[in-house]
């Protein structure tokens, strides 16, 4: 209901003629409703809410926590949305159009399976809580498996029909080509991976080195960004991009696996099976 009511308030804003102002608005106005809502949920659902209030220690743990979980909100943000500026600068608004256009499916999809793998969270925190790490691994090793399956089957889908689909919707004139519309997948496949595992280290309350990792990542994200695109464009962009969450795509399932108190390894055997599967199809 929150989805479609935001979606409401943009559509009316733009109806009404306000441009970029009255989007601004409506997003101030839908955070304003979704805080009333949870406010309102908790009242409902929560029987201890309000009985009492935090005592000091708990209150400046639970602040330290929060500005650990903001801080890489705001990391993973410039991650996610730094491309379209570096394009637009080094290269041309027109061809943040043309990036923006070609990946707008893959761009949907994962936040599609964003929603679906946070969805997880409140439950694989539950156990982590509990100390049921056995269980809390399964679980993972399944979380892993649907994001291999999601970014396989929606990837070939979107390397098959990705060209027709901006042919049929704004002109082919639009569509970036293919090696562009292959990295931009890769790009989609290496996300999907790196959120599945942001959530369980989130879930296990272990902020701090997933922050850290982050901000290596914005870091050399942008420094491979800044030196491939000006040579290649928008194949470049996605390359840089690539190359500069690996930090993320290697530490992240270490600290998965410290949270979960298992063996800090890879599967490598089963890894490579997967991404060969994956490149196959």
């Amino acid at each position: 209901a929150l989805s479609l009511t935001g979606g409401l308030l943009a559509v009316g804003a733009l109806s009404l003629g306000l441009g970029v102002w009255g989007l601004g608005a409506a997003q101030l106005g839908l955070a304003a409703i979704t805080g009333l809502c949870f406010v309102l949920l908790a009242k409902r659902y929560v029987s201890a809410f309000g009985v009492a209030r935090p005592a000091k220690s708990e209150l400046v743990s639970l602040l330290r926590m929060s500005a650990w979980l903001t801080g890489g909100l705001v990391l993973t943000n410039l991650l996610l949305a730094s491309d379209v500026l570096i394009l637009g600068m080094v290269v041309s608004p027109l061809v943040v159009t043309t990036y923006v256009l070609t990946g707008s499916a893959a761009r949907m999809s994962v936040t599609l399976f964003n929603f679906t793998v946070g969805a997880t969270t409140s439950g694989l925190g539950g156990l982590i809580g509990q100390g049921e790490y056995e269980r809390a691994a399964e679980i993972r090793n399944d979380l892993v498996t649907l994001t291999w399956l999601f970014v396989t089957i929606v990837g070939a889908t979107i390397l098959m029909w990705n060209r027709s689909f901006v042919a049929l919707w704004v002109g082919e004139e639009h569509y970036a080509g293919l090696w562009a519309n292959v990295l931009i997948v890769c790009v989609m496949a290496q996300t999907a991976f790196i959120r599945g595992d942001a959530f369980v280290i989130d879930a296990a309350l272990r902020p701090r080195p997933r922050v850290i990792v982050t901000a290596i990542a914005a870091v050399l994200t942008l420094a491979a960004t800044l030196a491939l695109t000006p040579i290649f464009g928008i194949a470049g962009l996605c390359a840089g991009i690539l190359l500069g969450r690996l930090p993320q795509t290697l530490a992240y399932p270490w600290l998965v696996a410290s949270s979960l108190r298992r063996e800090r390894a890879i599967a490598l055997t089963r890894a490579v099976r997967q991404l060969g599967v994956m490149a196959l199809i």
